[in-house]
């Protein structure tokens, strides 16, 4: 899981976004102990869930189940808050990065003019809006497999930039056509390592696509520098 957090756009802007070089050195150190924290927390409240609730129809719901027996009412209802701020937070960063991408790197490249302020902003806005009707139909959908969905944009975004990202900041001679052999061996391994099943049966499809994705950029910069 960790590897793929420095190919994430929503936290990459946190860094962009900071007022100084101090401020990032600060902010590696604290998110790398709020990250151990956090997914040891979830990998023991994971096993030990199975022991108290081994009935439990969707594993989803363990979290909030585990919440609902074992704390007060009062603290369920605070936990349970934090949670969906966390979640809303995520959510609201990850839609509005993709709409700036969309908007700026995809729609202005396209046309290949620079487009007006006002134009802009509304294919944000649009694209905000197709994003987010989206992302509710596949919550009101049937599907149990929501975290499946989150793995499978995890890796994806993880193994397709953040071996580039990585490169960049630590390899001067890293090139454009490495940094585009690198974003495309790392989105088609995911692709490929998911769909086979290999995943399942394995390993988590982040590592042989992030692992290749850092060849590929390392061997064609190489060739190309």
């Amino acid at each position: 899981i960790g590897l793929g957090y420095p190919g994430q756009p929503h936290v990459l802007t946190r860094y962009m976004a900071a007022k100084n070089t101090e401020a990032i050195k600060n902010g590696t150190w604290i998110a790398l102990g709020w990250g151990l924290i956090i997914y040891s927390s979830s990998i023991l409240l994971g096993l030990c869930g199975q022991a108290l609730f081994p009935g439990l129809e969707d594993p989803e719901h363990l979290f909030p189940k585990a919440a609902e027996q074992l704390l007060p009412t009062l603290l369920t209802a605070i936990v349970l808050t934090g949670v969906l701020s966390a979640i809303m937070s995520t959510v609201s960063a990850q839609i509005l990065v993709a709409a700036s991408a969309i908007a700026h790197d995809i729609y202005s490249k396209m046309l290949k003019q620079s487009l007006s302020h006002e134009k802009i902003l509304f294919v944000s806005r649009l694209t905000l809006l197709l994003l987010g009707l989206g992302a509710i139909f596949i919550a009101l959908g049937e599907t149990r497999v929501i975290f499946w969905f989150v793995l499978f944009a995890w890796s994806g975004l993880g193994a397709s930039f953040g071996p580039l990202i990585l490169f960049t900041l630590y390899w001067k001679k890293t090139t454009r056509q490495g940094a585009v052999a690198g974003m495309l061996t790392g989105f088609v391994t995911t692709l490929v390592w998911k769909s086979t099943g290999l995943s399942d049966s394995v390993i988590y499809e982040l590592v042989p696509a992030f692992f290749l994705s850092s060849l590929a950029i390392y061997g064609v910069s190489r060739k190309t520098f």
